[in-house]
Order: structure tokens, then sequence, then C-alpha cells
């Protein structure tokens, strides 16, 4: 009974079973590949990527916003408005910006907070249909079975063979829904 317990186990963390094995002829050389299904740590990691990339998105957005209105209070100071209708309307535009400023990290940890970098969330659906997201899906996919394969060989495997990946992580997909073990919902 243990070994079936470490098998399922096993087996949903990606660390078990054969995969999806298929070839790639590049320059006329065939290079074979074998593909994991997404296991539980796959997606964890994956999830763990999109809030990664969230946070930067959000820190680098407060950076500019604190860049602009380094700018525009400098102008205000060194007098580059002409009128005094200027100057309000500067003053406000810094006020707006500021409080963009502050709702950068604030925005940030309430998607966090409301599960919204979780693996079958919106965000992290859109995620996965973008260049970047594919490739590192790959990488995830690639890694059981070649663990010394690198982020950037496989950039340029996705870019190179875009089609046949996609149908082959499919097709490791497909094999991972039957070899997953059964959940038990409301015992």
């Amino acid at each position: 009974m243990e070994d079936i317990k470490r098998n399922d186990y096993n087996r949903t963390l990606g660390l078990e079973g054969n995969g999806y094995s298929f070839q790639i002829t590049d320059n006329g050389v065939n290079k074979a590949y074998t593909l994991m299904p997404l296991s539980l740590k796959m997606k964890a990691k994956f999830s763990e990527w999109v809030v990664k990339r969230n946070l930067q998105s959000a820190m680098d957005a407060e950076q500019a916003y604190n860049q602009r209105i380094r700018q525009l209070t400098n102008d205000l100071r060194n007098g580059q408005t002409n009128s005094l209708d200027e100057q309000l309307a500067l003053q406000e535009c810094i006020e707006q910006l500021k409080d963009s400023a502050k709702s950068q990290m604030a925005e940030f940890n309430a998607k966090k907070s409301a599960g919204e970098f979780y693996f079958h969330s919106k965000a992290t659906q859109q995620s996965m249909s973008t260049t970047e997201g594919s490739i590192y899906l790959l990488s995830l996919m690639l890694e059981p079975k070649h663990p010394t394969i690198t982020l950037d060989q496989c950039e340029e495997l996705f870019i190179n063979h875009q089609t046949e990946i996609i149908a082959a992580c499919r097709e490791a997909q497909n094999l991972g829904k039957s070899q997953a073990p059964m959940e038990v919902v409301n015992p």
C-alpha cells in the first residue's frame, strides 16, 4: 500500500512515468526529447513565476511614476511653468501620480491575496499564452527528463519548432490525464 501511495505521489509531482517522447530535426540532426505532463509541482512553479513577473511589473510601474513625480516636482521648483493655472495643474498631476504610485503594490498584494495568480486563474492562463510563458512551461515539462536543459535552449527550441512543440505539449498533457491518480472528492 505504501508503494502505491509513493508511486501516486511521485507521478503527481512529475517524478515518475515515461512522459511523451518526440524528435525534432535541427540542421539535419534528429534530437529526442521527452515531455512530462504538468504536475502539481510544475503548476506551482509556473504560478510562482507569474507572481514574480507581476511583482516586478508593479515595482517597475511604481518606479516610473516616482521618476515622473521627481521630474515634475523639479519643473515646478525651477519655475518651468508660466502661469499660476499651469502650476496648479502640475501640482494636481503630481498628486494623482503619487496616488497611482502608491496603489501599484497595494493592487499587486490585493490580487495575490485574492488568488489571482493561482495556476488556473485568468492571469496565469493569460501568461501561458505568451511566448515567454510558453517557453517557461516547456522548460518545466522538459526538466524532469532533461535536467541540464536551459531556458535559453528551450527558447531556441520553441522559437524554431513552435508547431511541433505545441503539439507535443498537448500530447504530454493528454498522457498526464491518463496517468494522473484519481482524486477523492468529498469522501
